[in-house]
């Protein structure tokens, strides 16, 4: 099949941004009708979504001031043209003698049943997941409830995370191994929960939850250690409050990006913040809050606004360290936000002594933690 024809297949219109994606499809189906012979298993792993065509920069502006002394004040502006569209699509893996294939194609249309043609009738449909049966119903340790408000406030709100990637705008429940875990980023801040102990019909499923609506769940008092989370095709029912579910996007391997850091840093969470407090003022916007903290026999923090010509260099003593000594740059507002998520007295930070990898602050307490990335040096 040749790109114009595939094009036709899945009901696209030609243009120069589909035809290239339609004969990468071709090349796919090349691919397959070759090593057709050499096929051992073939699977479909998930539905997903296909952004078929691309997405392109329309165009940008960048303003500087007349005046030197300024030079770092500039503005910057860009606009941003979707040109392409979301398919419905499926991942299939291949298995051959000699290697695995895994690829996307867009599906319910005449070339998906040549692609499954192809690779043989033995393909399996995947089950359908609990989004999408009718009613399942889990019993939750009540704590669920705080930690879905918690992580309403971190996810993603921006205008452009909400155009391009909106997964990143909604909490995610995973539910896997008998137990709940909240999950949210805004790409600055990841948080996670703890796992909430939870029986029921459902397993192995992540469920997207719309932040509409959670700002009602704060209000909710439970006075028994669980609460009955309810499932439904459209959302969940928690305490009364209805929470809509997305079923279209798929959240990212967030587990992928937490690090497991065998070493970390122990510190008193009150004295920290108010040392981080102390020197904001010094900071300029301009620089992202930009606080800089040496790691060694104490925890030593310098800021400065070269513009404004100021300057704060403070420290105080850590509690315990293992990692080696380092330097690392963080934003000094986000790091606040994260600090202020975390209840206990004592805050760990675990970090590999790397500065330019994200670091976990974790609270024993509630068994929580957040994931924080630095600023580049």
């Amino acid at each position: 099949m040749k790109a114009n024809e595939i094009l036709h297949a899945i009901n696209q219109p030609k243009s120069k941004y589909n035809t290239a994606h339609a004969a990468t499809l071709a090349n796919i189906y090349l691919l397959l009708k070759e090593i057709k012979s050499d096929i051992v298993t073939a699977e479909i792993l998930e539905e997903t979504i296909l952004m078929f065509g691309d997405i392109k920069q329309q165009s940008k502006q960048l303003t500087l001031p007349l005046e030197p002394k300024y030079r770092y004040n500039y503005h910057y502006s860009a606009s941003f043209l979707n040109i392409g569209c979301e398919l419905p699509a499926i991942k299939i893996q291949v298995t051959t003698a000699t290697g695995i294939y895994k690829f996307t194609i867009p599906k319910d249309n005449t070339f998906c049943s040549l692609i499954l043609e192809t690779i043989g009738i033995n393909v399996q449909p995947i089950e359908e997941t609990t989004q999408n049966q009718a009613e399942s119903t889990l019993i939750v340790e009540s704590g669920i409830i705080q930690a879905i408000v918690k992580a309403s406030k971190f996810a993603a709100k921006d205008e452009l995370t909400t155009q391009f990637r909106p997964a990143l705008t909604k909490v995610l429940l995973h539910i896997e191994n008998n137990a709940v875990t909240v999950v949210s980023t805004d790409a600055h801040i990841l948080y996670r929960s703890k796992p909430f102990t939870c029986s029921g019909r459902v397993e192995g499923c992540k469920i997207l939850i719309e932040t509409e609506n959670i700002k009602s769940l704060a209000k909710v008092k439970v006075w028994e250690d669980t609460t009955e989370l309810q499932v439904f095709e459209t959302g969940i029912s928690l305490e009364k409050v209805f929470l809509p579910i997305d079923i279209k996007n798929k959240y990212p391997d967030y587990k992928a990006i937490i690090p497991e850091y065998k070493t970390s840093m122990e510190f008193d969470k009150k004295e920290f913040t108010g040392l981080v407090k102390q020197v904001i003022p010094t900071v300029g916007k301009v620089w992202n809050n930009r606080i800089d903290f040496h790691l060694n026999g104490t925890i030593a923090i310098h800021a400065e606004d070269k513009d404004m010509d100021k300057e704060c260099n403070v420290s105080m003593p850590y509690l315990s360290k293992t990692f080696c000594d380092t330097d690392i740059v963080f934003n000094g507002k986000i790091l606040l936000e994260t600090l202020k998520a975390l209840p206990g007295k004592t805050i760990s930070m675990q970090c590999g002594g790397y500065s330019n990898r994200a670091v976990v602050l974790s609270d024993e307490t509630m068994n929580e933690s957040l994931l924080l990335m630095p600023l580049y040096n």
